[in-house]
Order: C-alpha cells, then sequence, then structure tokens
C-alpha cells in the first residue's frame, strides 16, 4: 500500500506502508522527489502499537493514548543515555477530533491514532484504511462500505464520546454471531484482540461455465449492535418495510379500465433514509372488478442490499424503458371497501421490489371486489 503527495500537480513524495499477514504496519518507507528510497519508520508493539522508531535520528516514540485510541502526548526516551524522557507533543480534542490546544512538533498519529494517519501537512482530514474522515465536521468524505447506519456519512455514530469507527472486525465475537445468525451464517473467525469476521460462501458459481463460487468475508466495527445487526438483517427488513407509503386514490375497473392515487412514501433504510416523505403519483391500468375511492398503507422491500435502496427506485415509467409495476388486489366490496394489495416491480439494477398494502374505503356495491394489471409511478418531489 502506498500515499502519493502532490504539490502544484506534481509527485513530491511516495509513502509506503509494509504490513504482514495481519494487516498490521510492520515498517514505513518514503521517497522523495528523486532521492532513493529511505526507511523511516518502524512501530513498536506491544498488545497494540506503542510507538515508533525513527530510523533516521535512531530515537523511539511513545504515544500515550486514552480510551478511544486518541494519541494525547508523545514521549521520547533521549538518544543519549540521559535519565527522563522529552515531552515532544501533546493535543487535546473536540468531541469529532478537531484540535482544541496542542503544543511540540505533531504526529500523523493524533485523533484516533490507534487505526488512522492525520494528513495534518495535507489534507487535515484524518486518513482511515478505507475512507477519509473531517474532524471538523465530524463526517465521512465518502459513504459507509458496511451500511451500517441511516446516513452513510455519519461519523462515530454520532456518538464520539463512546464510539470509535476503525476499519476493524466486529467488537465481540457476539456481535459476529448476531450478524451471521441474521444474514444468512457463515463462519466465525478473528479474535478478540484483531477483531471478529464472519466468512460465507455465496452460491453464485457455475461448475459448468468453470466458475467457482465465491467467498465473502464481513467485517464489522465497535458500535455494531443487536438493534442494528437486527433491523438491516432479512427477519428485520421482513418484518419493517424498506419503504412504507400512505396514500389515496381512485380504482375505475369494471371488466377493464385504470386508477390513479397519489402516496407519501418513507424511506426507512440505506443512503437515502429520511423522515421527509417523498410523494409519487401512481397510475395503473387493469381488468377485473374494483370501482372505489380508498385510503392506502402498506410498504415495499427491495431484495437487493441496503446499501442500494434509493429514493428513485420509487418511480416506473415505461415510456423511460423502466419495467411496469405488476399488481394485483382482492377483497370485500358492499358499499364499504376492506382490502389487500400486493404488486412486484424489476427494478433497472436487476434486483425486485415486492410490495404489500391495505385498501380501505368507499366503492360500488357488488360481491366481491378483485382486479390485477400493471402501473407506473412517478416521483413527484425529486
Amino acid at each position: 500500500m502506498s500515499k502519493q503527495s502532490y504539490q502544484a500537480g506534481n509527485l513530491t513524495k511516495t509513502t509506503y506502508y509494509v504490513r504482514d499477514a495481519s494487516g498490521n504496519l510492520m515498517s514505513t518507507y518514503e521517497k522523495e522527489g528523486n532521492a532513493a528510497l529511505a526507511q523511516t519508520e518502524v512501530p513498536v508493539y506491544g498488545a497494540s502499537r506503542l510507538g515508533l522508531y525513527n530510523k533516521q535520528d535512531n530515537s523511539t516514540d511513545y504515544e500515550l493514548k486514552d480510551h478511544l485510541g486518541n494519541v494525547r502526548a508523545i514521549i521520547s526516551k533521549p538518544v543519549t543515555d540521559e535519565i527522563g524522557v522529552d515531552v515532544k507533543y501533546y493535543a487535546d480534542y473536540y468531541p469529532y477530533g478537531s484540535i482544541a490546544r496542542s503544543a511540540g512538533m505533531p504526529s500523523r498519529y493524533g485523533y484516533q491514532g490507534e487505526f488512522a494517519e492525520h494528513e495534518i501537512n495535507e489534507t487535515g482530514y484524518v486518513a482511515f484504511e478505507l475512507r477519509q474522515y473531517d474532524p471538523v465536521v465530524g463526517r465521512w468524505l465518502s459513504t459507509d462500505p458496511y451500511g451500517q447506519y441511516a446516513s452513510p456519512y455519519l461519523g462515530m455514530g454520532n456518538n464520539p464520546i463512546s464510539f470509535i469507527d476503525p476499519d476493524g472486525g466486529f467488537d465481540t465475537k457476539h456481535g459476529a454471531w448476531l450478524y451471521k445468525t441474521f444474514n444468512g451464517g457463515g463462519a466465525i473467525g478473528g479474535n478478540k484482540l484483531d477483531g471478529f469476521t464472519v466468512t460465507r460462501v455465496l452460491n453464485d458459481g457455475d461448475l459448468s461455465q468453470g466458475r467457482l463460487n465465491s467467498v465473502e468475508i464481513i467485517s464489522g466495527r465497535p458500535g455494531d449492535n443487536f438493534a442494528q445487526n437486527l433491523y438491516n438483517s432479512p427477519v428485520g427488513r421482513a418484518a419493517f418495510p424498506d419503504f412504507i407509503y400512505v396514500g389515496g386514490g381512485f380504482t375505475g375497473i369494471a371488466g377493464i379500465g385504470g386508477g390513479t392515487s397519489i402516496e407519501a412514501n418513507w424511506i426507512t433504510r440505506g443512503p437515502d433514509a429520511s423522515l421527509y416523505p417523498t410523494f409519487t403519483a401512481t397510475q395503473a391500468l387493469g381488468a377485473g372488478m374494483a370501482v372505489d375511492a380508498t385510503i392506502n398503507i402498506g410498504g415495499f422491500n427491495y431484495l437487493g442490499t441496503v446499501n442500494n435502496i434509493r429514493k428513485t427506485l420509487l418511480q416506473t415509467s415505461t415510456p423511460n424503458g423502466d419495467f411496469p409495476t405488476i399488481w394485483g388486489t382482492a377483497g370485500v366490496e358492499a358499499g364499504i371497501v376492506v382490502g389487500v394489495h400486493g404488486s412486484y416491480t424489476r427494478t433497472a439494477i436487476g434486483e425486485s421490489i415486492i410490495g404489500r398494502g391495505v385498501n380501505i374505503g368507499i366503492g360500488f356495491p357488488s360481491i366481491g371486489r378483485g382486479a390485477g394489471g400493471i402501473s407506473n409511478t412517478w416521483i413527484l418531489n425529486k
């Protein structure tokens, strides 16, 4: 792994990170301009990283960290045999990581320095292994690859006093077991020191085509808990839909016909999850018997991953090349309408959406109520 630093469009320095098989940093090398590659630092380990041995001046810096892994002070043993230590740097941090006060020569390990590198003289951001973090606003600069929280940019679960957000394993074996139980099984690996993982084999191979099943390794992070794992698991998503809606409409199908409805939709998972509704209009064509005005309440479930749940999944426009929604409804229509509604939509990205709901209202008296057909839906407040 390497990092390249540029100034005015010119490459000024390349830093190389050498890791062991477990991913622990073993040595750092730097190459500035046309100079020769030189070893600069070698980490000193105990149960975790204790400090750095500086190859250039033959000194050793030791890090004093708090319970969150923030480097609060750096002390150095003098190169000579003098008694005592030198305090080279200290820092206090605001909750989300910006520096409240500091003195001395800063290290590249600061806020959450147990896990990340602070690019003080470059971007000013904190560079974790998977993405960068802005301590001024307390948000990540790219989306969460694990989909842990409703907002993919949320820093430290909005609780930086108690939580950390390294790219590591599940903080407990119990957390790994919960993920395994509610997400299709797998084998638990790792340990308490390095973090736990869940490994599972995906049935996506085809031996007739010479393609083996692929293996997926899931790493959780501190802050994962039972409620979050359960809520985003298949069991949680089946119990509580990815989208919920409330709306009203009119259906006029007696043999053949159509209908129109307006819905307020709330997205409950994924990057677009919000308390603010997305309004949609639906136009349906069908056959059967359903002449009524109803209030409609229900939900949709996307059959893909949580990270791919987007507002745009609500829209199906056949003129734009989308697949229409296939729907059906049944119930009692004797002046007062009580019915159920189901739908199936194949999305443009391949996964499908299953809908279900109830209809309550008034309608044309008949023996029964039953109809089916296709529909298109348009988002009104983009």
